[in-house]
């Protein structure tokens, strides 16, 4: 019985075999930071999981930098929080299409968010309905029109404790309250942001800055309103 042998040579070759080996073959990637990953390191990543044919994948954590909410001296001249985060999102995608089964590591950056919220005395009973992801609704009047009830995800925090939330605002939004989809209140919307980039003053209307509802004086909302 004549033996058959693949007309394959080099890295393929080399790929072919790694076909029929009955192992964990994990492919470990590195801190990201993102929006700041090393370019050219996705690239990377792809053919040396291509090439031994890995079939687990390993985030080791600090998926994405969180530079503006870093508790050392942050660059005066670089993104605002939502600038930041809407980048990380956009360069993570090809990651999340490519890798679409991995484990992921918490890292100490991916966790700032939440280090920053004990740091600022927030109470525990809080954090759930702020996680990051967290599905919550808003209720106004975008351009007099209305009611209208529209959904949106928590996507991060900034220094000044305001909480971003990737959904859509307009004129008349602004003082809206922002629910979780338990009911629970958790602030309301003041503002869309607003990034300066090199071509200008940039509107970025699906991330939306809320106002959490630990942060608002009640007492002086009460006397206000009476």
């Amino acid at each position: 019985m004549k033996s058959i042998r693949p007309r394959l040579q080099g890295k393929r070759l080399e790929a072919f075999k790694n076909l029929n080996k009955k192992e964990r073959r994990i492919l470990v990637i590195g801190d990201l930071h993102a929006p700041f990953i090393q370019e050219g390191y996705f690239e990377f990543c792809k053919y040396i999981y291509n090439i031994y044919n890995c079939n687990q994948v390993i985030f080791i954590g600090d998926i994405i930098d969180n530079h503006y909410a870093s508790f050392h001296s942050t660059d005066p001249n670089g993104m605002s929080g939502g600038d930041e985060l809407s980048a990380a999102i956009k360069v993570l995608k090809p990651w999340k299409e490519t890798f679409k089964k991995a484990d992921v590591i918490v890292g100490n950056h991916d966790r700032m968010i939440m280090r920053k919220a004990f740091s600022s005395a927030i109470p525990k009973q809080w954090i759930k309905s702020y996680s990051i992801l967290n599905k919550v609704v808003y209720t106004g009047y975008p351009n007099t029109l209305g009611p209208l009830t529209i959904s949106g995800e928590i996507a991060g925090f900034s220094p000044s404790q305001h909480a971003y939330m990737i959904s859509y605002a307009w004129q008349g939004s602004s003082g809206s309250g922002v629910f979780d989809h338990s009911g629970k209140y958790i602030g309301y919307v003041v503002a869309i942001d607003i990034g300066q980039t090199e071509h200008g003053i940039q509107i970025l209307q699906n991330v939306v800055l809320v106002v959490p509802a630990f942060n608002v004086d009640w007492n002086k909302t009460i006397t206000e309103s009476e």
